[in-house]
């Protein structure tokens, strides 16, 4: 094999060889250049001219090879083929050499038929898994969105839905499993609604009878007397409030009021929260309106009332000497902000106070009982509106409720 590359890189060298005898003394020669400096390249070729023999010519890094036709071949680094022919009465060599491998040329990885067939065949395998893969991949991703759907409608109050169990697993053990959840977060929530619904009207008639009693035992009572059917009458007087209360929050659970059930009414925005504050804080309370003219917003007239009537009522209830009622127009909506210069709320509590009967241990509620519903209350109905409450530190020293009202589109 390589005696017969030699061969045919020896017939090369010839060709050269005999064409530049040839064009020697022709002044427009293809070999001008060899002429002029001894040295010129021919593509993948060297050509050059030294004053030497054939017996004498040394070649760095060569090794003798073939003597073919009387004309020695030698190999250049291990791959590279050179020659030399005599020039005649000249005592110069003309020396025929290769830059690079002819007879293996540098071809670009990309350019193997092998590599491309490999390639070729690695991208069919990898198509052919992740074809399959993908299509149940996109189907387990629409059963795990359709079990989202069914966790956010639950979430939302919609507590009869339940998640499809007729899937494939894994996602038909997470929907059992939500299923299991569901179905006993909602015997636990319609007992409690039961409770809470049936324990104030069965508190009442006791009520009215202790009532009816005290009234009639007051008659005969004597005047030093009188101060204790007082505290009776208060007595029975918090305890109707508090089942007043009970049934406030029953009645605004989310199932208990369709959105679309909802009376949405065109309301002067200003002019509604200002008589709200002189009617819940008349002594204590100061109204401030940044908006430039009166402005009207959409909203339930009675969810709203609950809204601004117990936070007014619970900074009234905590206030030293103000409550403040301030009005602004962020932008994008409504902003009301509620604040007194009582003591305030520490700020890891800011989510408990809106749970039903919470209560802060310190000052708060020291003097000032209550029975820790009217947050409750005032959150759940701005819920149902899709208003935001947030509380924060008042600059006035207590704390400041600041309710979002969204603008009508």
């Amino acid at each position: 094999m390589r005696r017969t590359e030699a061969s045919i890189f020896l017939n090369d060298g010839r060709f050269f060889f005999k064409q530049y005898l040839e064009e020697y003394e022709n002044p427009d020669s293809l070999y001008k250049e060899l002429i002029t400096s001894n040295k010129q390249k021919f593509y993948i070729f060297d050509l050059s001219l030294e004053k030497s023999t054939v017996e004498a010519f040394s070649c760095d890094e060569c090794e003798f090879l073939y003597e073919i036709d009387s004309s020695p071949v030698y190999l250049k680094d291990g791959q590279l083929y050179v020659t030399v022919f005599p020039l005649p009465d000249s005592g110069q060599l003309f020396v025929f050499s290769e830059n690079r491998d002819f007879f293996s040329p540098e071809v670009e990885w990309y350019q193997h038929t092998e590599n491309l067939f490999l390639m070729g065949l690695v991208l069919f395998v990898c198509l052919s898994l992740s074809l399959p893969v993908y299509i149940l991949l996109r189907k387990l991703q629409g059963q795990i969105k359709t079990l989202q759907h069914t966790q956010v409608e639950f979430g939302q109050g919609k507590l009869q839905v339940r998640a499809q169990t007729n899937i494939p697993e894994p996602v038909a053990s997470l929907a059992r499993s939500f299923n299991d959840m569901a179905s006993d977060i909602e015997t636990r929530v319609r007992q409690s609604q039961i409770f809470a619904h049936a324990i104030p009207h069965e508190i009442r008639t006791p009520l009215s009878r202790i009532q009816l009693a005290s009234d009639l035992a007051r008659l005969n009572a004597r005047k030093e007397e009188q101060p204790l059917f007082d505290d009776i009458d208060g007595y029975i007087d918090d305890v109707n409030g508090l089942a007043s209360d009970i049934i406030t929050l029953y009645r605004l659970a989310p199932e208990n009021n369709p959105q679309e059930l909802l009376n949405r009414e065109s309301v002067d925005i200003e002019r509604f929260f200002h008589k709200r504050l002189a009617a819940m804080a008349p002594e204590k309370g100061r109204f401030n309106s940044a908006l430039a003219d009166s402005k009207r917003a959409l909203f339930d007239r009675t969810l709203a009332r609950l809204v601004i009537d117990n936070l007014v009522k619970n900074a009234d209830k905590y206030a030293v000497e103000q409550v403040w009622v301030n009005l602004s127009d962020n932008g994008e909506q409504w902003q009301i902000d509620v604040e007194d210069d009582g003591p305030g709320i520490p700020e890891d509590k800011y989510d408990e106070i809106f749970y039903a009967f919470f209560r802060l241990d310190k000052s708060r509620t020291a003097s000032t009982g209550g029975f820790g519903l009217g947050l409750a209350i005032a959150g759940s109905a701005a819920g149902l509106q899709s208003w935001m409450i947030d509380v924060s530190d008042s600059q006035y020293g207590g704390a400041r409720f600041t309710v979002s009202i969204p603008k009508p589109v």
